[in-house]
């Protein structure tokens, strides 16, 4: 009783604290401080530190507060008479202009809390445009795309859409349901029918192969490993390899258990030939030294014997790049996991208080513990990149998907859909005018020119008497 006598003392003289910042801060007028707490909601560039004496001061001032709510709904309603509802979402979406401050963002938070049922009706009307742009953009089978979109398994142009297919699915709810029942089941079945001796070994490594091409930055290097690991697979179409990819997919939902721990032993042959093949290529590189484009920029020597060699090897381990891409991601992950687990940031429960101290002890000597070893497996990592890099340069950077630029304004009604498809269009294209392992040769003739460039200089540069 008297531990806790003690925490209430410390939590009243906490706020008290708190309460004299904000107003040592914003100055004694309540109405001010009670706008600037309404304005730390949505102002992200406040402090933590600022939002939670924001916090304290508000509950102390609980008239002062509403007054002020009251006050900016009806700045905002006389601003945006016509379409305030609108507006408001416009301004509290992450889409909005960058000249939307947060005096306008606390204004249009205020006046959605204080009236709900116009700020439902705008909220409905705002996905049901969603909704129609998304059945807009994918008329020929919405229902097929949205469930790829929301399953994971759609390509990176279609996954921007995310956000419209939620919404349009909220809206179809019943022709979705029945369209991906339908599709799962009928490719899981065709899936199964085509591989029924080795199922869940070909949807695992279906999957992971695919996951992991994808993370290579070399184009003839990932069909090559794909040409290796499934030639089966690699000789067939694009849409006939889309449509296997999705099978395995909706065959791995109602086989979850095979198809892990069919992973797993993929994982582990895949770490042991990590491991033997990137002990291959530091023995025929000398540990990265022999050959090395960073050498050549540094010898003055008008050619550069090694540009095949490392070719060759680029093509032959490129794949090593894409592992070490997904342990990264992976590792990375895990870290920002842990991070929530953090005993700093968490109050014990049914603890006697002389045990407080231990026990908080051995959390952190466990969380610590744990983080040691993630950062070292990611410090691992991250320097055989950088060996990787440094030996043949970086890896030609990949053709990103258009972003989506369709942002609606329901209070303009403007639609800038087709500047993603353009740019998605031309991007595919020149993807497609540029050959397999092009860019990679060209970067490293660039790398060698530069080469001959310096060892011309170096030739004519003469000694000062």
């Amino acid at each position: 009783l008297t531990w806790q006598l003690w925490r209430e003392e410390a939590v009243r003289v906490r706020d008290a604290e708190a309460r004299a910042a904000w107003e040592r801060i914003f100055g004694d007028d309540p109405e001010h401080c009670a706008r600037m707490a309404i304005e730390s909601r949505t102002n992200a560039r406040m402090s933590s530190l600022a939002r939670s004496q924001a916090k304290v001061w508000a509950r102390s001032h609980p008239i002062e507060l509403q007054l002020a709510e009251t006050a900016l709904a009806v700045e905002f309603a006389e601003a945006y008479s016509e379409q305030p509802g609108a507006n408001a979402l416009w301004m509290l979406a992450e889409e909005a202009a960058p000249g939307v401050t947060p005096t306008m963002r606390a204004q249009a938070a205020c006046w959605l809390k204080l009236n709900p049922e116009e700020a439902a009706l705008a909220r409905d009307e705002r996905h049901r445009g969603f909704a129609a742009e998304f059945e807009a953009a994918f008329s020929k089978s919405p229902a097929e795309t949205c469930f790829k979109i929301l399953s994971g398994w759609a390509s990176p142009q279609e996954l921007l859409w995310a956000q419209h297919a939620d919404h349009w699915r909220s809206f179809n709810m019943d022709t979705y349901s029945s369209a991906a029942s339908q599709l799962q089941s009928g490719l899981a079945k065709e899936f199964e029918d085509a591989r029924p001796a080795n199922t869940a070994a070909d949807a695992a490594r279906i999957i992971e192969l695919r996951a992991l091409c994808e993370l290579i930055p070399y184009p003839d290097c990932a069909d090559e490993f794909m040409r290796a690991q499934l030639p089966s697979v690699a000789s067939m179409s694009a849409n006939a390899k889309e449509r296997l990819w999705l099978g395995a997919h909706c065959w791995r939902v109602g086989h979850q258990g095979r198809v892990r721990q069919a992973t797993q032993q993929l994982r582990t042959e895949m770490a042991a030939s990590f491991s033997s093949q990137w002990a291959e290529l530091l023995s025929q590189t000398e540990d990265f030294r022999k050959g090395s484009l960073q050498a050549a920029l540094l010898d003055l020597q008008e050619v550069d014997r090694f540009v095949g060699l490392r070719l060759r090897l680029s093509r032959r381990f490129g794949w090593l790049v894409g592992y070490l891409a997904r342990e990264q991601g992976e590792l990375l992950g895990q870290l920002q996991a842990l991070t929530l687990t953090d005993p700093a940031d968490r109050v014990l429960h049914r603890v006697r208080p002389s045990q407080e101290a231990k026990e908080q002890k051995k959390r952190e000597e466990a969380f610590l513990l744990s983080r040691g070893k993630l950062e070292a497996q990611l410090a691992q990592s991250l320097a055989r990149t950088a060996q990787w890099q440094s030996y043949f340069g970086a890896p030609p950077p990949p053709v990103e998907p258009a972003k989506n630029t369709n942002t609606t304004n329901n209070s303009s009604g403007k639609n800038t859909n087709s500047a993603a498809k353009t740019a998605a269009k031309d991007s595919k294209e020149k993807g497609n005018k540029e050959g397999k392992g092009e860019a990679a040769v060209r970067q490293m003739k660039q790398l060698a020119s530069k080469g001959k460039d310096k060892a011309k200089s170096g030739k004519d540069r003469k000694p000062k008497k």
